[in-house]
């Protein structure tokens, strides 16, 4: 998830993109799996701002912050 997010940096990743990039297909509508997923993936980054909601479409990074991890040596 967090790769998807990375590679897509300064753009909006709608919900139907990141459950075909992440799992290969698309979730049901009533699934939370996405938004559970984003949620942990905030606390164990410890920066919850990082990944910001848009609502109604997706999320993205934080655009200061998708620099900064680009700029990272892997």
């Amino acid at each position: 998830l967090l790769a998807v997010l990375v590679n897509a940096a300064g753009s909006v990743c709608s919900r139907t993109q990141l459950m075909l990039q992440v799992w290969g297909r698309q979730l049901p509508r009533a699934s939370r799996s996405l938004d559970v997923h984003v949620a942990t993936l905030r606390t164990k980054l410890g920066r919850p701002n990082l990944v910001r909601t848009v609502r109604g479409v997706g999320y993205c990074l934080a655009y200061q912050a998708s620099r900064r991890l680009e700029k990272t040596p892997a």
